[in-house]
């Protein structure tokens, strides 16, 4: 029987109640990342400190410059939100080019396969899905130090022998020989996105000064 096309569905539109559960849930994460000890503890010191300036109790009073709460306050802030921004676009763009390159190496695969018996796009489908749920895991868990994403590396490296191996299946008999040549090129453009994704990770945006200024 002949395969059926995929086709495209439109999401359906959320309704009113929906869509304010959505806005409310964000609202509740915020409050949530900007509410932690530290932060209590200054705002509290905040409103002690102005309670004690008051006539009632100390009537201390000094006039000061708006370009202190700027240059303190203000430009840290937008300077953080802009950096956490573009960091984001950069994963964002480097996450993009892992899919793609592995995207473009599965249909090489499946497509140069001589035989066509579907084997390799298997074997490579299989090493594919175990690379990335150790990408996932690894970009998942900050905590995990720098040296447990060598277990990618061994996913990087099953894949460049599976290629190996692939070449005489796919009519190249050399390793840097045509098509072969492209797949190593794909293989490296993935290693390269693993890497821009691992330095974002590995020197995240502090977020103490974030949320201390929020």
């Amino acid at each position: 029987q002949p395969m059926k096309s995929p086709t495209l569905e439109l999401p359906t539109e959320t309704s009113p109640w929906e869509a304010l559960v959505v806005h409310v849930r964000t609202l509740y994460d915020g409050i949530k990342f900007a509410s932690t000890w530290h932060t209590l503890f200054m705002v509290s010191l905040s409103c002690l400190a102005t309670f004690l300036c008051t006539k009632g109790m100390l009537d201390f009073s000094f006039d000061t410059s708006m370009s202190i709460v700027a240059v303190g306050t203000i430009f840290p802030l937008v300077f953080s939100v802009q950096a956490s921004f573009q960091r984001r676009e950069r994963a964002l763009a480097a996450l993009a080019s892992l899919k793609g390159s592995i995207f473009a190496v599965y249909l090489m695969f499946k497509s140069w396969d001589r035989e066509r018996t579907g084997k390799w796009a298997t074997e490579a489908e299989l090493i594919f899905h175990k690379l990335l749920d150790d990408i996932e895991y690894y970009l998942r868990h900050p905590s995990l130090p720098e040296e447990s994403g060598n277990v990618i590396y061994d996913g990087f490296a099953t894949l460049a022998r599976k290629m190996n191996e692939f070449g005489p299946a796919a009519g190249f008999n050399r390793g840097g020989e045509g098509g072969m040549g492209r797949m190593a090129a794909f293989l490296q453009e993935m290693v390269k996105s693993f890497e821009a994704v691992r330095a974002i990770r590995d020197t995240e945006t502090p977020v103490s000064p974030l949320r201390n200024d929020i």
